[in-house]
């Protein structure tokens, strides 16, 4: 028997579904080390996952805006160096205590995973 072949759409959506799920820790995080807009984060991110992960405005704006409105993270409109006004956000201490409890959650599930890899 062999390996049944996975369609490249499953494993787009699978993917994306993997950023989704990810991007709310992984941008609290990234902006626990400082202020920055979504477009900011971008780079950053992308940078963090040795460019394997895609992030784009489309994805992580409408998540940095719900964030906001549970009181994770707050915005202020700043002017860019290109003269682009940019809605900069930063963590608030709530904002610290739910990426700590998340981060213990994906420690957990990491230690899970890697245990059932090993088997």
């Amino acid at each position: 028997m062999g390996t049944p072949t996975i369609k490249a759409a499953f494993r787009a959506a699978f993917s994306l579904w993997l950023r989704t799920a990810s991007a709310g820790v992984l941008a609290l995080t990234r902006l626990g080390h400082g202020e920055g807009s979504g477009a900011d984060l971008i780079p950053k991110l992308k940078a963090a996952s040795g460019a394997k992960f895609e992030w784009n405005e489309a994805m992580l704006n409408p998540l940095l805006r719900a964030m906001e409105k549970q009181g994770l993270i707050e915005s202020e409109w700043r002017e860019s160096p290109s003269g682009r006004r940019r809605k900069c956000y930063r963590v608030l201490e709530a904002g610290r205590q739910f990426r700590a409890a998340k981060r213990e959650e994906w420690m957990a599930i990491h230690r899970v995973q890697t245990g059932l890899w090993i088997r």
